[in-house]
């Protein structure tokens, strides 16, 4: 079956206009970035994080027995030392372990949805030993917060990697940890 068109050819050549090679890879090439500029720019997946006002150095105080000593400040939450996480309990941690600002560790690893995976340990084994933490800082760090307590510590190289370097930190490092403190579970472990 044929289909035959009713428009006039004149009427055609005025719609239709063929335009030469080069002519229409230049139009393309220069139609291209403007309308990009109309187009919305892709979502984030997660929100960016807001710089934390330096703290006052004179508001950090002592963790007691820790010698030297581990400075912290409660950022949310007013734990103290006494009280809160005892050992023996397990602890579940959200941490930031950040050397010259440069964040080098953290269990919030891509935040997203599931807000990273927490860090859990058992308080009092010492760090290395199966169910410990990694560096002795989280024991010490621990003492006196409560589920929910965010706390941030300027730790000694005593208490963090000492004299072993591990990845960008150097050997004799003071470190700033960020703990939040997610859980405690009072039982044994395995019990």
């Amino acid at each position: 079956m044929k289909v035959v068109s009713k428009v006039s050819e004149e009427k055609v050549d005025h719609a239709v206009q063929i335009l030469p090679r080069r002519e229409a890879v230049t139009l393309a090439l220069l139609a291209g970035p403007a309308i990009s500029l109309f187009v919305p720019a892709v979502a984030q997946a997660t929100p960016k994080r807001t710089k934390v006002a330096k703290i006052d150095p004179s508001l950090y105080r002592e963790i007691p027995g820790t010698d030297p000593p581990i400075m912290y400040y409660d950022l949310k939450g007013s734990a103290g030392t006494e009280g809160g996480v005892k050992k023996g309990q397990r602890a579940a941690v959200h941490f930031d372990v950040k050397w010259k600002g440069l964040t080098v560790a953290t269990s919030r690893q891509g935040m997203g949805v599931t807000g990273g995976v927490p860090y859990g340990f058992e308080v009092g084994i010492d760090p290395g030993n199966p169910g410990g933490p990694f560096i002795k800082a989280f024991n010490e760090g621990v003492a006196g917060m409560q589920v929910g307590t965010v706390r941030t510590m300027i730790v000694p190289p005593e208490y963090a990697y000492g004299s072993r370097g591990v990845q960008e930190i150097p050997p004799n490092a003071t470190l700033q940890v960020d703990l939040e403190l997610l859980s405690i579970k009072k039982d044994n472990v395995f019990g």
